[in-house]
């Protein structure tokens, strides 16, 4: 079927065909019951064990970093009031 070359369309490329081929474009993804796909969207099965250690390691570098972040917040608030007290 002529359709089928609409089966991996990106969403970017959907709506730059023109007018006649983007109806049969939209018609075969009606009868399939799908949608183009969006550039950011991803299938479970798409994102390899590589990708999920990738993203396991960003959200452990992100959480020590807000760690970090928390911990040189309080040392700078301890030493204001430490400074407070000493003029007082």
């Amino acid at each position: 079927m002529a359709a089928e070359k609409y089966k991996d369309i990106s969403w970017k490329n959907y709506k730059s065909l023109p007018k006649e081929e983007k109806m049969e474009a939209f018609w075969y993804f009606m009868r399939k019951g799908t949608r183009p796909k969006h550039e950011l969207e991803y299938d479970e099965k798409e994102l390899t064990e590589e990708g999920k250690k990738a993203e396991d390691e960003k959200q452990l570098k992100r959480r020590m970093d807000l760690k970090r972040r928390l911990k040189e917040e309080k040392k700078k608030k301890e030493e204001k009031s430490k400074e407070k007290k000493i003029k007082l």
